[in-house]
């Protein structure tokens, strides 16, 4: 994603005029951080971290200490809802039929049928920014518990799909 959509979706402000041009991936997790993503810092404390890694930029809220002017750091006022607003620029213009499944339907649909143009995803919402949606027309969601405090990906589906930006 170009760091100008990111900026003009999430209806954020760039602090930095940075080098880069566009991300890579999207990640909240350090263990994800690689060279070109957008790290969303709903932990603070691990932004150096991010950045060291090889973050791109950096997503927050309130503030943080700019340490690498060569990066885009975004400032947005409400971190969760800026992730959704990215998820809805993501999958508005996708011809996708959403659906919320147990952990349990998931495993099941994975062992009887494996029908193309269906992908069962498992994981947080803030991942399905990196998933390719050339000839998926389906989507099934569930999610583990994250141990990050905004629990992302306990958000009920429908506030995603029923949002209005």
């Amino acid at each position: 994603m170009d760091v100008c959509e990111v900026v003009a979706v999430t209806k954020g402000v760039l602090k930095s005029e940075p080098f880069v041009r566009a991300f890579t991936h999207t990640t909240a997790k350090l263990s994800s951080v690689k060279k070109g993503c957008l790290f969303v810092a709903f932990e603070p404390a691990c932004i150096e971290e991010a950045v060291r890694l090889g973050a791109y930029g950096v997503l927050f809220e309130k503030q943080a200490p700019i340490s690498d002017p060569e990066i885009a750091w975004i400032c947005v006022e409400n971190l969760q809802e800026a992730v959704f607003k990215l998820l809805y620029y993501k999958f508005l213009d996708a011809p996708l039929s959403l659906y919320k499944l147990s952990s349990l339907e998931i495993e099941i649909f994975n062992k009887l049928a494996k029908a193309p143009g269906v992908c069962a995803f498992e994981g947080d919402f803030l991942e399905l920014l990196n998933l390719d949606l050339k000839g998926i027309h389906t989507l099934l969601l569930t999610h583990t518990p994250q141990t990050h405090p905004q629990e992302i990906a306990s958000t009920p589906l429908h506030s995603l799909t029923s949002a209005t930006f």
